[in-house]
């Protein structure tokens, strides 16, 4: 089953469920099933978000399912979800920043079993503290976090978003504004389609202008946050100019499906296969243009 781009699958990313993406076809919640399903398909990898707050056993054996299947591992959120509200990212306390360099040396050591590249920073607000101070502080927490990343072979890079409530980065140029003054190569930037779109974006000028900054792209249609094709957002001539500048990288389905029970699922799969193949057509017409 081959697919034009290098998507994975998801083990679970929003709470409280934390529901696979494939868990009415698989039939079980277990993360080793659904590495071996996400394979089955021709999936590249799989998305496993919360991985550094997992079982040491539930980690292993979704490692050891990667290892051999072949397939990759998609980000691992830096922090705990239970430690990213209240603004961890903009304490630069010694006590806050020793915590934060705690939590992302775990994520580190968690993303280095499971061949991950990339941890993933959600920046939370403090609200007793005004913007400016806290992009400051962010800023240099990002900095050094970054540093910790790099060391363990890893980027760092942060998602802005405003589905979550207390985010400090709602708009994409506030969290480009946060990588400037961060100033750190391995700090980048995750591009979700569906956090874009949600924040009131246009996703293709904004997809141009930061097109530099990322690191990662995870696609989700809107409204609704289902399947690319599912709903109105301009995927396909996203996904082509993502091809024709050089992406290469993995893309990660982080969605729900139109309907969630095995028939959605199927039906919500054919229609990831019908956009995929409009994003091979897509790039192989503008290559012919070009020529």
């Amino acid at each position: 089953m081959s697919w034009f781009l290098r998507y994975t699958s998801h083990l679970g990313y929003f709470p409280p469920e934390f529901r696979p993406q494939f868990a009415a076809t698989v039939g079980s919640n277990d993360p080793v099933a659904h590495v071996e399903y996400a394979a089955s398909i021709g999936m590249s990898g799989v998305l496993y978000p919360w991985a550094a707050e997992r079982s040491d056993s539930e980690v292993r054996g979704v490692g050891n399912a990667l290892s051999a299947s072949g397939l990759a591992c998609g980000c691992i959120v830096g922090l705990p979800l239970t430690a990213t509200f209240g603004g961890p990212w903009v304490d630069r306390s010694p006590t806050g920043r020793s915590a934060l360099e705690k939590h992302i040396v775990t994520a580190a050591k968690t993303a280095t079993l499971l061949g991950a590249s990339r941890l993933a920073a959600i920046v939370s607000a403090d609200p007793n503290r005004d913007n400016d101070s806290q992009l400051e502080d962010a800023a240099a927490n990002v900095h050094d976090m970054a540093g910790v990343a790099a060391d363990h072979g890893l980027v760092l890079a942060v998602e802005p978003m405003c589905i979550l409530p207390g985010m400090l980065l709602t708009s994409t140029a506030s969290a480009v504004g946060l990588l400037q003054r961060a100033d750190h190569p391995a700090a980048r930037l995750i591009f979700d389609t569906g956090h874009v779109a949600s924040m009131g974006e246009d996703i293709i000028a904004t997809f141009s202008d930061v097109y530099d900054h990322i690191a990662l792209l995870q696609l989700a249609d809107d409204p609704g946050r289902v399947e690319p094709g599912a709903g109105t957002l301009p995927l396909v001539e996203l996904a082509a100019d993502a091809v024709r500048r050089g992406y290469a990288g993995l893309v990660d389905l982080e969605h729900e499906w139109s309907a969630p029970d095995a028939e959605g699922e199927k039906a919500g799969l054919d229609r990831v296969r019908a956009f995929d193949d409009a994003v091979r057509s897509a790039v192989a017409a503008a290559t012919a243009s070009e020529s």
